[in-house]
């Protein structure tokens, strides 16, 4: 039981991380304002913004640039 648990919870990882590859990267721009909150207009476009950067590591260096800067 506990293995078609196992084999059950890595097919839907995989299933979402195909998912998630297939988003496009928000533009510099959109980054810039959803990290220092200025697009308060749209949280929506904030909220699918910052969990991007929870799997996207070039965007999240990109982030990292920004703080350098």
């Amino acid at each position: 039981m506990q293995i078609l648990v196992f084999v059950s919870l890595l097919s839907v990882i995989g299933v979402v991380r195909k998912i998630v590859k297939a988003q496009k990267c928000p533009s510099d721009e959109q980054l810039r304002q959803s990290i220092l909150f200025r697009n308060k207009r749209d949280e929506t476009e904030t909220d699918r913004i910052i969990s991007h950067l929870g799997f996207c590591e070039k965007c999240r260096n990109k982030v990292s640039e920004f703080n350098e800067l």
